[in-house]
């Protein structure tokens, strides 16, 4: 499966890193034989980032130990830190097919998918958020999926659920913004692309985004404010525009006149 790079990337495989390397305790783990001696080596690799010697240690365990899901679950980490997505995502289903609620490979599964664009990254996010109900990166995955599809009342109730996650995904806020926009809710919109804005501050497509939503609003003061970069520099014709937009709004036609030309 070739893997096309989804605009908005968050860490869910490193969640479930994290959760594989606690152990066997998440999700419905069957009864096995003792693996701790071949899994501690797997463990100590991934933390030192040689995933190929993981990989292949991971494999070796998995032939001792066909029916561990945790096992199944490391080798498919291993394999999708070095981008072999096609088949770490048989690797994840492996281990579901083992434990079907077993956190760590839902996980992993739902990132490859989500990372592809594919419907299949939809139930798997599903199904984390029936065993962790406040995960905040499904939350923000789901949000962005169902904001592509213009289904902007679930998206938003996803996003209200991602907390400060989004401080570090603009893409994800943009989608966020643009979707309380269509819900005419400018104020929260407003919010939304000022944390947009102070993650990108260079971003001239963000800061017209953030401006008109502020003038559409009856802010046209905020708006100048917002754009007083633009009217520095003299270099965006749209914020310039938007600018003469906000000026004229205020009665103040000179300058709106001014800035046009």
């Amino acid at each position: 499966m070739g893997l096309r790079k989804h605009g908005t990337l968050f860490p869910l495989l490193l969640l479930a890193c994290d959760l594989v390397l606690a152990g066997p305790g998440w999700g419905q783990v069957p009864p096995a034989p003792p693996v701790q001696p071949a899994v501690e080596p797997i463990v100590a690799a991934l933390r030192a980032g040689q995933f190929s010697q993981a990989e292949q240690l991971a494999r070796d365990a998995a032939r001792q130990f066909p029916k561990n899901a945790q096992v199944w679950a490391l080798l498919g980490i291993s394999l999708s830190e070095q981008q072999k997505y096609k088949e770490a995502l048989a690797a994840f289903h492996r281990s579901l097919g083992i434990s079907g609620d077993y956190l760590p490979a839902l996980e992993g599964a739902a990132q490859i998918q989500y990372q592809a664009d594919s419907e299949e990254a939809v139930p798997l996010l599903q199904h984390i958020l029936q065993l962790r109900p406040e995960e905040a990166t499904a939350h923000a995955m789901l949000a962005v999926v169902d904001a592509r599809k213009g289904q902007c009342d679930a998206a938003v109730e996803h996003f209200s659920h991602s907390g400060p996650l989004l401080d570090s995904q603009p893409d994800a806020l943009r989608e966020y913004g643009t979707c309380l926009v269509k819900l005419k809710q400018p104020d929260k919109a407003i919010t939304v692309f000022k944390r947009d804005l102070a993650l990108r501050p260079e971003n001239a497509a963000g800061r017209r985004r953030l401006a008109a939503v502020q003038l559409d609003a009856g802010r046209a003061n905020d708006a100048l404010a917002t754009l007083a970069p633009v009217l520095q520099a003299k270099t965006d014709a749209g914020g310039l525009e938007l600018a003469s937009a906000a000026y004229e709004a205020l009665g103040k036609t000179p300058e709106a006149v001014s800035t046009l030309r």
